[in-house]
């Protein structure tokens, strides 16, 4: 496969790995035979597999960088859904003609919604700040037992400021940078920016003061 921008913006959302085949009698062979492998001569083969280890998804055509990413992008997005980082389970929005679908439902029903910019790539040096406070933030405000408990019954959505389409979006809740988090109660049509400085008791305060807890 030749080098390609979508392919490679899809690679920073998983951990790449290459195993090379090592014959007949290897190890990759004898993996790929249980994991969906017909042949035992494959001259290419990707899976997706999960944290736990476990074979996600393995690519239906692996040669086109097209077919590829389309494949890699709706299986990670699955997969994220399924599988927050966060004990707050964000998950990623679904933006068509630069509306947001979750957002715009949640506000035709009168639900709260929480919204947490991330970044998660970068070939600026100097936003590579960014994405280092994004993964603070996350590994401990948003991974609150007390704050996740709160955030039942909310709209959550996780926003990457480094997407476009998920930048232009957030420009009219004046958001430019990373890490974020915007708060709408029930019906508010402007959100409560609550910074990235709490701790996730102060979180779970504001969510349940929001909905009238």
């Amino acid at each position: 496969m030749q080098p390609h921008e979508k392919v490679t913006k899809l690679l920073t959302r998983v951990e790449p790995v290459e195993q090379l085949y090592d014959g007949l009698n290897g190890k990759i062979i004898k993996w790929t035979l249980e994991n969906g492998n017909k042949s035992h001569d494959p001259s290419c083969l990707a899976y997706l597999v999960g944290s736990d280890g476990k074979v996600v998804s393995k690519c239906p055509s692996p040669y086109a960088a097209s077919s590829f990413s389309k494949w890699l992008n709706e299986e990670i997005t699955k997969y994220e859904k399924s599988h927050p980082r966060t004990r707050v389970p964000f998950v990623p929005p679904t933006i068509e003609d630069e509306a947001c679908v979750e957002f715009d439902e949640a506000k035709r029903e009168r639900k709260p919604i929480l919204i947490y910019v991330g970044r998660e790539s970068t070939a600026d040096k100097k936003l590579k700040k960014q994405i280092k406070a994004c993964r603070k933030f996350e590994k401990g405000t948003l991974s609150s037992k007390k704050a996740a408990t709160q955030a039942k019954g909310w709209v959550l959505l996780r926003f990457d400021i480094a997407e476009k389409k998920h930048a232009e979006f957030l420009k009219q809740f004046g958001v430019e940078a990373a890490p974020a988090l915007l708060m709408f109660a029930p019906g508010a049509e402007k959100p409560t920016d609550l910074g990235t400085k709490m701790k996730g008791a102060s979180l779970a305060y504001h969510l349940k003061k929001a909905t009238g807890g």
